[in-house]
């Protein structure tokens, strides 16, 4: 009698879906402007939690990374607000660029490995 493959994901759908998950931050950071990147990794944690630890681990660390550049998008748009600020809000803005590109793009290929990538920078609320 052969055991049944309780898991319903197959390894390469399960890494498709964890390089989705990576790549919906990006597309939805680039799209948003900052403030939408949370969206994707969100359906995917919602739909996948508790059926892959490879996609839930991704679309977590994804939506952290997202809500924290959410975070920060916003508080260097109070900070342009002010003509003091205002300098240290466009540094802000262009690490926030540059760190939402490379990152998600770091993780995609972990994910492509079959590896959960922790994003340097996030704060972790989505575990």
């Amino acid at each position: 009698m052969q055991q049944q493959n309780l898991d319903p994901m197959a390894g390469d759908n399960e890494r498709m879906l964890a390089i989705l998950a990576h790549g919906s931050c990006l597309i939805g950071l680039l799209l948003g402007i900052g403030m939408l990147g949370f969206v994707g990794p969100l359906i995917l944690w919602f739909m996948y939690k508790d059926k892959s630890q490879l996609v839930r681990g991704a679309s977590a660390s994804s939506l952290n990374f997202s809500i924290t550049v959410a975070i920060a998008s916003f508080v260097m748009a109070i900070c342009a607000i002010t003509i003091v600020l205002l300098p240290v809000a466009l540094v802000g803005w262009l690490v926030l660029a540059v760190m939402s590109i490379v990152f998600p793009v770091l993780g995609m290929m972990k994910a492509s490995n079959n590896e959960i990538y922790n994003y340097p920078v996030n704060i972790p609320i989505v575990k």
